[in-house]
């Protein structure tokens, strides 16, 4: 049996890479002279800079005013065990690591979620396998495109990026095996060995493989993640 485009949901946009090409443009990249002589307005690594001081020299905040502080925003980064990284500050975007290797990088300013990096595709994946990009960009709004016409769940798709399309595994839903609850659309290329940022690629849902599951051991999602991949393998 052939399989035919989902019609209700045949192509979804996506960005990948480290944060979004509108924001990359006036982003400075972090250099060995930026970290041994950093900018007031930065904090590029966890004590600030080498020497350690864990303080900024910056000082329209002091003694004086510090009281008069309050909460601007805040934000929830999906997942429930303990965060115990600092963050990390470059021309305005925060970024914040926590468990289960996940990098958030949002405005410091206003909250606006730029990106996320999730690191679980290289870690948990079958070396039998191609690397897994992690599709990233504005993954709130890519979110809510793909589940306002999909269901949670894992996907057989197109993946076309570069004018090159391949056979993929995609999951929407929200990595429950990992204690995390923020939405994300992931995509698994298959006999994909390239390494791509701020690309656009687009994505067509052929069909649906199963539901999203939490597993009892990243070993039970290794097996899993071998059935899906052989399944989208052997479909027509």
């Amino acid at each position: 049996m052939r399989i035919k485009k989902l019609p209700i949901c045949s192509a979804v946009l996506l960005a990948v890479g480290v944060m979004s090409s509108a924001y990359a443009q006036n982003y400075s990249p972090v250099t060995a002279a930026r970290l041994t002589n950093p900018e007031p307005e930065n904090w590029l690594m966890t004590r600030g800079n080498y020497q350690g001081w864990s303080y900024s020299p910056l000082d329209k905040i002091n003694t004086g005013n510090v009281k008069k502080l309050v909460p601007i925003w805040s934000y929830s980064t999906g997942v429930t065990s303990g965060h115990q990284s600092p963050p990390i500050v470059n021309n305005g975007v925060m970024f914040v690591s926590t468990p289960s290797a996940q990098v958030l990088a949002l405005n410091a300013k206003t909250d606006h979620f730029h990106t996320a990096l999730r690191r679980h595709g290289l870690d948990i994946g079958l070396t039998a396998t191609p690397i897994t990009p992690v599709i990233v960009g504005d993954s709130d709004r890519t979110f809510e495109a793909a589940d306002r016409c999909m269901r949670h769940g894992v996907y057989l798709t197109a993946s076309t990026v570069n004018g090159e399309t391949y056979r993929s595994v995609t999951n929407i839903g929200v990595r429950p095996t990992f204690g995390a609850n923020r939405p994300s659309v992931e995509t698994h290329l298959l006999d994909f060995d390239s390494t791509i940022y701020d690309e656009t690629l687009q994505l067509e849902f052929w069909g649906r493989l199963r539901d999203e599951k939490k597993f009892d051991s990243v070993d039970a999602l290794k097996r899993q993640i071998t059935l899906d991949v052989n399944e989208a393998r052997g479909k027509k």
